[in-house]
């Protein structure tokens, strides 16, 4: 993981010599962690919030980020969920203490305010750029051989994005 995310590596070495049977035995119980978080989001947004706007997208997020997440773990895809997951979970950190702070009266509308323009450059940054440009990208390579166009990829998948 790169030095952004606190980690020492590069994201060129991410799937690269893995070995899915050897892992660490934290990792079991941060997957299940999650598994759990994502089970309580699915089944409390499925029974309290059924009159929002956005129902349906909100339960199909929940229940797909569920489901990849058992289905990683049961298929013993453990280093791939956890690092998707991980991404995933560190830029929700803003968000949360965003949210817990907006909540107070007596704090500063500009330190919210900045804190929420560093939220949206961090979140863009780790799930719009970081996590299909290098991840997605070096998982690729690493399965087809490294014969993958890096214009060639950026320009498909920049294209599903505009279009969808």
């Amino acid at each position: 993981m790169d030095p952004i995310f606190f980690g020492i590596g590069h994201h060129s070495n991410i799937l690269k010599d893995i070995e899915l049977n050897e892992v660490h035995p934290n990792l079991q119980y941060y997957m299940l962690l999650s598994v759990s978080l994502h089970s309580e989001a699915f089944f409390q947004h499925l029974l309290s919030n059924m009159y929002e706007k956005k129902y349906y997208e909100f339960l199909l997020h929940h229940g797909m980020a569920f489901f990849l997440l058992c289905f990683s773990y049961i298929y013993n895809c453990w280093k791939v969920g956890a690092l998707i997951v991980y991404l995933h979970d560190f830029s929700d950190i803003f968000l949360t203490s965003l949210r817990i702070l907006a909540d107070y009266k007596n704090i500063n509308k500009k330190f919210i305010n900045s804190l929420l323009v560093f939220n949206v450059l961090f979140w863009t940054y780790s799930r719009i750029i970081y996590f299909p440009f290098y991840i997605i990208y070096e998982g690729l390579a690493t399965i087809f051989g490294g014969k993958i166009d890096k214009f060639g990829y950026s320009f498909v998948f920049g294209y599903s994005w505009l279009t969808a």
